[in-house]
């Protein structure tokens, strides 16, 4: 706080003989001249020099001869202190677990860290310290925003801030996404993943390559709420121009050329659906089952349906166009 409003008598000195801190003040506004409260003769007075911490603060505005408002400010601030320490302690052990137990060290402005001081004498030099670790700026910023509305008792806190990244590395392994590939904000695109040109990934879509890698061709579409995964012993292959629907789930399988994979459907593990096929909203493709080209599947498990004519061909590969176009406005809105 820049100042503790502080009530003093007319000429002062009675007040800060009573036992009030004294400080270099300035009359705010003149009782009688400036249209101050006049109802007991009183100026309204303004400490130019504030003490240096919230703790003197919090003690000089506590005393009994302060004010009533002067002492309501000074409980809160002191209850802020403590979520402020409470937060502040927090993040540096939830840092000091991430890093191993290396010691945490703040930034400074002026980019220069401030090292912690060390025991030591003499006759016992201190060792040479760990390597250290600068505590992230944003996280504790979040930390200490979230403390501020809970010490003005604004308890509807709404996160502005999210970690959120559509394209993300996991350790050595690195997303590839061709230039021309669309992949909505909230999309997930995480490890070993290769999009290829004119592939799109809709909202929601989550395509992890941590277990194995994950390859899209040209022109696929994953649809809103697609999941992608993959086994330590089953990459995900899929082909171009294949349309993925809505809530579908691809783990560790082959998917061929203009293929349609339905709404819902799974397809699991070690699974080949060959191109030209078509797995129907909802079906199950069980572990090491192969769907021939030119069929349709529908079922749990998945079981044929029909053999497809050369017209259901030609709709699955303009449906798959249609998507090219509809990802290139989604890319330009972004």
């Amino acid at each position: 706080p820049g100042g503790v409003e502080h009530h003093a008598a007319e000429q002062g000195e009675a007040h800060r003989g009573a036992g009030a801190p004294r400080g270099n003040s300035s009359s705010l506004a003149d009782s009688r001249g400036a249209g101050g409260d006049d109802r007991q003769g009183r100026d309204v007075r303004l400490l130019r020099s504030p003490p240096r911490t919230t703790t003197a603060i919090c003690t000089q505005a506590s005393s009994t001869t302060a004010p009533p408002r002067a002492r309501a400010d000074a409980r809160r601030w002191t209850a802020a202190g403590a979520l402020v320490a409470t937060a502040v302690g927090g993040v540096e052990r939830t840092m000091a677990a991430r890093c191993g137990g290396a010691p945490l060290r703040w930034p400074r402005a002026s980019g220069r860290p401030r090292r912690r001081p060390t025991g030591g004498s003499p006759s016992n030099p201190t060792p040479p310290a760990p390597p250290t670790t600068i505590l992230p700026t944003a996280q504790t910023g979040q930390a200490l925003n979230r403390v501020g509305h809970q010490a003005s008792e604004e308890f509807a806190f709404k996160e502005f801030y999210t970690r959120h990244r559509t394209v993300m590395s996991m350790y050595d392994k690195a997303p590839s996404v061709a230039s021309s590939a669309f992949v909505a904000p909230s999309a997930s695109v995480i490890g070993d993943v290769a999009l290829a040109d004119k592939a799109s990934v809709y909202y929601g879509a989550v395509l992890r390559g941590d277990a194995s890698s994950i390859t899209v061709g040209a022109g696929t579409n994953l649809q809103d709420g697609v999941v992608v995964k993959t086994t330590a012993a089953n990459p995900t292959a899929i082909g171009a121009d294949v349309t993925v629907g809505h809530n579908a789930v691809l783990t560790g399988c082959t998917v061929g050329d203009n293929t349609l994979i339905g709404m819902g459907a799974v397809v699991s593990a070690g699974a080949v659906v060959e191109g030209n096929a078509f797995v129907a909203a909802g079906a199950v493709v069980e572990a090491g089952t192969t769907v021939p080209a030119n069929e349709m599947w529908a079922g749990n498990p998945a079981k044929k349906l029909k053999d497809l004519t050369a017209a259901d061909v030609s709709k699955l590969t303009h449906q798959a166009s249609e998507y090219v176009t509809l990802s290139a406005e989604h890319a330009a809105a972004f």
